[in-house]
């Protein structure tokens, strides 16, 4: 008889801002982050990566409402299985990755830099990053993939009877250590297929440069696509920012400590349409206007205070970005995991959590992957009024390299929860 064996593979991302989760994390490196010319080139397809993310979930038009997405936390997830494809399963990652132009040996040698340096480019923020590796008792798992994982990602290797009563709470207990409560129940229950469960958390604590004062916080109107306006609370400051101005956006930057990362808000123009902002919002693009046309000018910016979670999932977005045969009995290869035939991946999963306030930011992301094996821009005296107080869309990056961490499309903020 057919049996089924489940890969479990959750990455979990967090972005927080209370001083009180505060944890030192040893730092591999010490200096300001500097690439290479071979990990300039692939941290650029990293960023393409998520502009590609990004449009896999935002069709040009405002019927999907809100979102918001982890392309680092899909990035890293997607990185630890290429290291366990072999053949054309593993071409098609890397395409869908855009780093079919480099190599899996230079995206891991990328991957384990970011893991070094992120923790270490702002001191007064933290930035944690744990991987755990569980295998089910006797699974056996090829000592070259735990090897790689154990190497590049820094995994811990547990063996767990999955079968035991308190196993569920063992994983679930680790992912809240890592997460400081932030995500106490990342899993539910482990089916008798599962075999290999594979978690990576991120997590990043700080607080806005220039805070918000809470007594300027307020009441106003936030305008909802074809729908009347709703109240919102609404931040208010006036200061200096990094900024930019073009046809289809008004784009500034919210550093965070000492501004080695920043939120990105990217406010549409009232007179273009949503499609074609979004059609616009490209690599391409992209790397024009950060390094060509911004500006340091003061503004008056209102940011609304909110709280959403999202879900989604990936199977169907990945496929259209190149990943269709690592999804297909008897095609995929992902043989480089386990000495098991007909290995492929059965789904994808993100779960993603954002709340802004006055002090910074918190934000999560959870991606799981299942794979199956079957056997047989106003005048230069006034403060520029950038009052987000309609749809829009927003980004989280490391400044030095441009690693995007998070990025999200805020539509209607009377819907804080979305699952589809």
């Amino acid at each position: 008889m057919k049996r089924s064996i489940l890969f479990l593979l959750v990455s979990l991302s967090l972005f927080a801002c209370r001083h009180s989760d505060r944890q030192k994390s040893p730092c591999a490196q010490t200096g300001p982050l500097t690439l290479t010319a071979e990990e300039r080139q692939v941290a650029d397809r990293n960023v393409d990566f998520a502009f590609h993310f990004f449009h896999a979930f935002a069709p040009g038009d405002s019927s999907t409402g809100n979102f918001f997405i982890s392309p680092l936390s899909a990035s890293f997830a997607l990185g630890m299985i290429l290291n366990g494809a072999e053949s054309d399963t593993k071409t098609e990652i890397l395409s869908a990755l855009q780093q079919a132009d480099g190599s899996m040996e230079s995206l891991n040698r990328f991957n384990r830099k970011m893991m070094e340096y992120l923790p270490c480019l702002d001191t007064s923020l933290v930035l944690g990053i744990a991987n755990s590796f569980w295998i089910r008792n006797h699974y056996p798992v090829r000592t070259s993939f735990k090897k790689t994982n154990r190497d590049l990602f820094q995994a811990d290797v547990y063996t767990l009877d999955f079968a035991q009563a308190g196993a569920v709470e063992v994983i679930n207990r680790w992912c809240k250590e890592k997460t400081y409560g932030a995500i106490p129940r990342a899993i539910k229950r482990l089916q008798d297929s599962l075999r290999l469960l594979l978690v990576n958390t991120l997590y990043f604590k700080g607080k806005w440069k220039n805070v918000f004062e809470e007594e300027m916080t307020g009441s106003e109107d936030f305008h909802v696509f074809n729908k009347k306006s709703e109240p919102v609370k609404m931040m208010h400051q006036v200061n200096d920012f990094r900024f930019m101005k073009n046809e289809y956006f008004d784009i500034a930057w919210l550093p965070y400590g000492n501004e080695a990362f920043s939120m990105v808000v990217l406010l549409p123009s009232p007179q273009k349409s949503w499609k074609e902002c979004i059609d616009s919002l490209t690599y391409e693009n992209w790397n024009r206007w950060k390094h060509a046309d911004t500006i340091i000018r003061e503004l008056d910016v209102k940011l609304p205070r909110f709280t959403l979670k999202y879900e989604k999932d990936l199977d169907l977005l990945l496929q259209n970005l190149g990943m269709r045969k690592a999804f297909t009995p008897e095609q995929a290869d992902l043989s480089g995991m386990a000495d098991v035939e007909n290995v492929f991946i059965g789904d994808v999963r993100q779960l993603t959590f954002l709340e802004i306030n006055e002090e910074g930011t918190k934000a999560a992301a959870v991606t799981i992957t299942e794979i199956i094996a079957e056997e047989d821009l106003a005048t230069p005296y006034q403060p520029y009024p950038f009052h987000v107080n309609r749809p829009f869309i927003l980004l989280i990056e490391e400044n030095a390299t441009g690693t995007i961490l998070f990025m999200g499309k805020i539509t209607d903020l009377t819907q804080p929860e979305q699952t589809t």
